[in-house]
């Protein structure tokens, strides 16, 4: 069976978060920040967003995958324009 696109994209995710996350299966503010720095290196919003994670990370620290997923999701509804103007221009580059 193929996965489809919502399944890979969830695919993606739990491997990013598992690939980054500590001993304890959570992301501490380091390895977040690490995450983002060398998975997002060029999604001109992360820095204009920074404050978003901080909110989960002021509790415990860390970041659960509950918590990242909440996080990476409001990266992309923030910058939803900004996608859709990629990937339009994706298209017309294929095309």
């Amino acid at each position: 069976m193929q996965c489809t696109p919502i399944q890979m994209a969830i695919g993606a995710m739990m491997h990013t978060f598992t690939k980054y996350k500590g001993s304890d299966e959570k992301l501490s503010k380091t390895e977040f920040l690490k995450l983002l720095e060398k998975e997002l290196p060029d999604f001109p919003q992360v820095s204009k967003k920074i404050t978003i994670y901080t909110v989960y990370i002021d509790e415990d620290c860390s970041l659960d995958f509950c918590e990242f997923g909440a996080v990476i999701c409001s990266f992309a509804y923030a910058s939803y324009e900004l996608l859709r103007q990629i990937s339009k221009q994706q298209k017309a580059s294929s095309e």
